[in-house]
């Protein structure tokens, strides 16, 4: 779905982990990204963040700006769809994504294609998910009612701009 964040910060997909990943670079072309486009940037894949039923999530540099960012890379398995149905189905909620503007929604910066790879370009929310937040919190929860409201009031400002903008959200983290 649509990538919702809170400004209290979210990772992409589930849960974090602490294993790194190996640098590595994949060169393109030295156009710098604008928000939504498609144009390449060089870049440089960093460490684990964490995975999801569709890829894998990690921190990355755009060696052009120096801006740090997420990426998630989603493999193609031999026994899934083919290469361009699955580019144009991640293209198509991603066009969607790349005309979104609001503070409580992750700023998508591109596609690129690679290989047996799509990696997906987002704005990197370094505070984590709610869930790993709730998880870090003694008996799992939140108890100060006042930070409470200021997270679902910042969620349901996210929810009424998709709305007004003809989106519905279906999978809110």
């Amino acid at each position: 779905g649509v990538g919702h964040r809170p400004t209290m910060d979210r990772c992409p997909d589930d849960e974090p982990s602490s294993s790194p990943a190996p640098p590595s670079t994949v060169p393109t072309s030295t156009s710098t990204p604008q928000p939504g486009s498609r144009r390449p940037f060089r870049w440089q894949k960093g460490s684990f963040i964490g995975a999801g039923a569709s890829g894998s999530v990690y921190t990355a540099l755009n060696l052009e700006t120096g801006a740090v960012m997420a990426v998630k890379e989603i493999r193609l398995r031999a026994s899934s769809v083919n290469f361009s149905d699955l580019y144009e189905r991640v293209s198509d909620e991603l066009s969607v994504l790349a005309m979104l503007h609001h503070p409580n929604i992750a700023t998508y910066f591109g596609i690129e294609e690679h290989r047996d790879r799509v990696y997906v370009f987002q704005e990197l929310c370094a505070g984590g998910s709610l869930a790993g937040l709730l998880t870090r919190q003694p008996q799992g929860r939140i108890e100060d009612e006042n930070i409470l409201q200021v997270y679902a009031m910042q969620m349901l400002e996210g929810l009424v701009y998709l709305h007004s903008v003809g989106v519905v959200h279906c999978d809110i983290k």
